[in-house]
């Protein structure tokens, strides 16, 4: 069984992956499987050092949900919190 990997930044991902996977596999069916490289103790733990988070009640998460779902400005500064 062949594979292929990719190894780049989500934001510099395009077409030409797709023509990759096409000209390597041919008419073969493929899965197509992706994941970050970093896991999520890694972003907990780096999160947990960050000078900075932001808290919501349950209501406050709710309404900042919506508006990100419908391509909303959203104003996080009201719940920024500086750690000490």
């Amino acid at each position: 069984m062949s594979s292929l990997v990719f190894h780049i930044e989500a934001d510099k991902a395009d077409t030409n992956i797709l023509e990759s996977i096409k000209a390597f596999f041919g008419s073969q069916k493929v899965e197509i499987f992706v994941k970050s490289e970093r896991n999520l103790t890694e972003i907990i733990e780096e999160n947990r050092k960050a000078n900075v988070s932001y808290v919501f009640s349950g209501n406050e998460f709710d309404e900042v949900a919506e508006k990100m779902l419908n391509d909303q400005p959203v104003d996080f500064e009201p719940f920024k919190r500086i750690k000490k």
